[in-house]
This record gives C-alpha cells, sequence and structure tokens, in this order.
C-alpha cells in the first residue's frame, strides 16, 4: 500500500513543476489537495474525468515532448520505447530523466509508484489506491 509520505512527495514535485511553469492556480491545487485512500475504481472514474490530474499530465507532457521538435528522430523513438517496456508516461520519463530538459524530479514519482501507487489528482484531493496492485498496471 502506498505511503501518503510517498504520495505527498509526489505532488510536492507537483507542485514545484507547476510553480516553474507558472502555473500557480494548479500549484495551489496539489499544495492543499489531502491525501485520501480510494478505491482503484474510483480512482479510474475520477481518471476519465476533466480535472487537475489531467491538465497537469498535459503540461508535464508538452514539457517534455517541445524540446523534442527538432531533435534527432532517434531520441524520439528511445523515449517511445521506454514507455513501450513501461506501460507508463511518468516511469518512462522517469527512464529517460538523463535526456530530459524539464524541471521535474520523476524519481518521486518512481518511489510513490513502486510502493503500490497510483493516483488522480482532484480539485480538492489526491485520491490513492488503498490496494495493492491497482488495475491501471495489472
Amino acid at each position: 500500500m502506498p505511503k501518503p509520505s510517498a504520495a505527498r512527495a509526489w505532488l510536492q514535485e507537483q507542485e514545484h513543476f507547476r510553480a516553474s511553469i507558472g502555473q500557480f492556480e494548479l500549484q495551489t491545487i496539489a499544495r492543499e489537495a489531502k491525501i485520501v485512500f480510494s478505491s482503484d475504481g474510483e480512482i479510474e472514474r475520477k481518471r476519465a474525468e476533466d480535472n487537475p490530474n489531467g491538465w497537469m499530465f498535459d503540461h508535464i507532457t508538452d514539457s517534455v515532448l517541445m524540446p523534442l521538435t527538432g531533435a534527432p528522430r532517434i531520441d524520439y523513438a528511445l523515449r517511445e520505447a521506454f514507455y513501450g517496456i513501461a506501460a507508463d508516461y511518468y516511469l518512462a520519463w522517469y527512464i529517460a530523466q538523463p535526456m530530459l530538459r524539464v524541471d521535474i524530479d520523476f524519481s518521486k514519482y518512481f518511489d510513490f509508484w513502486k510502493l503500490g501507487g497510483d493516483g488522480v489528482l482532484t480539485e480538492d484531493s489526491f485520491l490513492i489506491c488503498d490496494q495493492p496492485g491497482s488495475a491501471a498496471r495489472d
């Protein structure tokens, strides 16, 4: 079961990233979010909604992929291969961290994930799975 401290560390890293790109409303959401244990089904339902979790993912994705414009095709191919291995973009970016020019430390996500962490950020909470081995990784 993920520890709330690992979830909080990942949230704090997202908060730092949001500040670095000027997304202060999202920074505040991350800072003030309560850690709430939730079922895998509830997390998947919330993940499908339009919420801060998706907005944050979009900002991180843009920051990771924009520097690839004009980069050698091998750079893009290698990052996609990492995704093919990990089946999780944040884990793929953790593997590729030395190649990235983005102000976020994906090791915080990896630490959360390796404890069974799976979560979704809503307007007021960071819902984390209350059971090991979430469906997102099965």
